[in-house]
């Protein structure tokens, strides 16, 4: 169930999920929203939280584009976000 690379215990992410989740509830901040989405993607109960796609996080090459994307969502607004479409393709993903 858990990506190889991944390396918090299993009771360590859960707890990050549940702190999430609480936080969540209380201020519905957009950070806290994508840790859940983000957790939610690795535990495989959603696709990617900034690319959509439907494959899971097990391949370390899939996290680091999912990264970059997040990235360029981040960057949007100041236009330096990193260069996606070569990032996935020097990683084949």
């Amino acid at each position: 169930m858990w990506p190889g690379w991944l390396s918090p215990s299993v009771d360590a992410v859960s707890d990050l999920l549940m702190l999430a989740g609480l936080r969540f509830d209380l201020l519905r901040e957009r950070d806290t929203a994508g840790v859940i989405e983000t957790v939610s993607w690795i535990v495989g109960t959603s696709p990617g939280p900034a690319t959509g796609r439907g494959e899971g996080p097990h391949a370390r090459e899939v996290a680091l584009c999912e990264l970059c994307a997040a990235e360029c969502l981040a960057a949007a607004d100041t236009g330096a976000a990193p260069p996606l479409r070569q990032v996935c393709d020097q990683l084949g993903v």
